[in-house]
This record gives C-alpha cells, structure tokens and sequence, in this order.
C-alpha cells in the first residue's frame, strides 16, 4: 500500500485454505499485522506521503486464498501483477473473480468484540457491540492529550438509559430524546492514561450515525477486528451517512 503523496490507510485480510508464509514489510508500531491464525494475515496499514507498507506472502499451489478489504479503507480496488489489474475486493487470488465459500458460514459482524487497544499507548476512539443492541464507545489518550467532539444520531428512541464511563465535570454529554429519535452530544477531554466512554442500546435498524466536528480525517477502530471507518458513518453498517 503507498501513501501517493498522501495519508492512506487500508485495512483487511488474506485468508487462505493452506498456511500462509508471511514477511512484513514496513510495518510500524501505527500498524496492525496479525498472523495469529496461520491461515490468515489480518492488517491495517497507515501510510504517509511516499511511504509503502505491505507484506511478502507464499500460498500452497492449490490452495484458495480470498483478498479482502474493511469498509472504510481508502482503497476501492487492488491493483494485481504487473499489468496492475484492477481486482475489487473480496477476490480470489488465483481468478480476481469473487470469493466463493463452499462450506459459507454466516459473515461475521464487524462491529462485534472489543477492539485492541492500550489507552496508555494509543490514543484513539473505539467502537464495539457488546451483545444483542448493546453498544459501547471508548475514547483514549495514549498518555498524552486527546479532545473529541461529536454527535450520534438514531432514528428511535434509546432503549435504556445512556451510561457514562469516567465523564467528568471538563466533559460534555448532551442526551436528547423525541417519540422516534435520540441523539448524543459529546465533547469528551482525556489526560494521560485515562478513557471516557459511553454505552448505550437502541432497536436495531434504526439508523445510528456517528460523527465527529474534531477531530478531522481521524478514523473510528470498531469491532473486534480493529477495522477503520471514517465517520460519518452508521455504526450498524459501517456505511456512510448523513448526520
């Protein structure tokens, strides 16, 4: 992955039949490269200007091995080879054409699990689903200063009371609710090792769009698999939305 220039950032995986031989390649303390499963290299890449991040990767002959891309990742296509072929992501290795799964289990939910994290080391705003319509949201430092501000609006009323984790009097947490909506307005300031968070329920479906006023072009880790979303966007879907 290159910056071209620029700030990118491209989250994914490789998911192969067969054991995988994995060799990173300028991967850094910003990214995440994960080859705890052998058969697999879950990645998010962050790269700057001229920069390239990546990894080197041997599949068995025979094996079927699936490219994919999260939601949010400024990527759209993988160029493939050195006619740079344009494969749109999830693709099959060996034919660019669409992954298929014999034996198909249900896709799992992105936005389910608790993200990895350090609030002491990464400063960062996180996002996961705790159980059926239970969401929670962190926010964190890194051991230095963070501010974020930023708004959640859903299309039907909260279905239990809003919790607030570690909010205090230099936070700001503004809850709004009508017959058919809700809305969360929030301003939280972290110090050092500290989070703020919140959690909160609503019926699934309704539409919970997530957007940040600062800071800007800063990516929201949600879910198990750290995957970067750009807000706004609507946590259910990960897809874009209009606030």
């Amino acid at each position: 992955t290159t910056g071209g220039g620029n700030f990118t950032i491209n989250s994914g995986s490789i998911v192969s039949s067969a054991p995988l031989v994995v060799t990173p390649f300028s991967v850094e303390g910003h990214d995440i490269f994960d080859v705890s499963d052998p058969n697999a290299l879950t990645f998010t890449f962050k790269v700057w200007g001229t920069g390239e991040d990546g990894a080197d990767f041997l599949v068995d002959v025979g094996s079927t091995t699936c490219v994919s891309l999260a939601p949010g990742s400024t990527a759209t296509a993988i160029l493939v080879g050195p006619s740079k072929i344009p494969a749109t992501p999830p693709f099959n290795l060996a034919t660019l054409g669409p992954c298929v799964d014999t034996n198909p289990d249900p896709d799992p939910d992105p936005t389910a699990g608790q993200p990895t994290y350090s609030p002491s080391a990464q400063a960062g705003f996180f996002l996961w689903k705790t159980g059926d319509d239970n969401w929670t949201i962190r926010s964190s430092a890194g051991g230095d200063f963070a501010q974020w501000t930023g708004s959640l609006s859903v299309g039907a009323p909260f279905t239990g009371p809003v919790d607030q984790f570690s909010i205090e009097g230099h936070d700001t947490v503004i809850i709004n609710q009508t017959a058919d909506s809700a809305r969360i307005d929030f301003d939280l300031k972290i110090w050092g090792n500290s989070e703020d968070g919140l959690g909160f329920t609503f019926p699934a479906g309704s539409g919970a769009c997530l957007d940040f006023v600062a800071p800007v072009g800063v990516a929201v880790t949600v879910g198990a698999g750290n995957a970067q979303v750009f807000p706004p966007f609507n946590i259910e879907t990960l897809e874009a939305c209009v606030p």
